[in-house]
């Protein structure tokens, strides 16, 4: 960081420019200005399924939110966000209004615990990804331990959506069943996957009828 630090003060005053920003890939970017202490931003870890476009992203974003009068610092992170949201999906993708502003609503990803939800709470959660325009996939089935096959899957799936919801088929959920507990737990802590719910047969079905893809 201090290396890029001074790079980046070294092209400041030999160009006699007020700011430089630096993108980091996986650890953000930097903004210096002369004068100033330095702004490190830094994304939220995801998944990074391809990572066209997001150089193009954060020069656009940062040039809107400049434009529409934000504070250089606010268009820094704005920027930053846009491109961590590129990158977690597959080939060239872009960004809209209400996936940014839920981004930035959302304060931060869930946590492994936060992913597991009753089938309810579940779908609401589904509903509201939706309308912030996010493509939200689910998958439905009695999991078993992870294996290559269904990591494979999980992670095609996840390729395919902004958000993967998982409905795990059990006869006794949780708690009435520390097995299926377990499990959830597992699959709740994969990259691939934002949401888990136990579900019975029933409202598995009404789980996946929700999904963005099934419409």
């Amino acid at each position: 960081a201090e290396e890029v630090e001074a790079a980046a003060r070294f092209v400041s005053e030999s160009a006699a420019i007020d700011a430089v920003l630096v993108t980091r890939g996986s650890e953000g970017m930097m903004l210096v200005r002369r004068g100033q202490p330095v702004l490190e931003v830094r994304g939220r870890p995801r998944e990074v399924f391809d990572v066209s476009g997001a150089g193009d992203t954060a020069a656009a974003s940062l040039a809107v939110a400049c434009a529409a009068g934000a504070p250089l610092e606010t268009a820094v992170q704005l920027a930053n966000v846009a491109a961590g949201l590129v990158v977690a999906k597959l080939g060239t993708a872009t960004v809209t209004r209400d996936q940014l502003a839920w981004e930035v609503e959302s304060g931060q990803r869930f946590t492994p615990g936060d992913r597991i939800r009753d089938s309810d709470a579940a779908i609401d959660q589904m509903v509201k990804w939706r309308r912030a325009g996010l493509r939200v996939g689910a998958i439905a089935g009695r999991f078993d331990l992870p294996q290559p096959d269904l990591l494979e899957l999980l992670r095609a799936a996840r390729a395919q959506c902004d958000k993967l919801a998982l409905a795990v088929i059990t006869d006794a959920p949780p708690p009435a069943s520390p097995q299926a507990a377990a499990l959830c737990e597992l699959l709740a802590a994969l990259v691939w996957v934002d949401l888990v719910a136990p579900c019975t047969e029933a409202s598995a079905a009404r789980f996946v009828a929700h999904s963005s893809l099934a419409a």
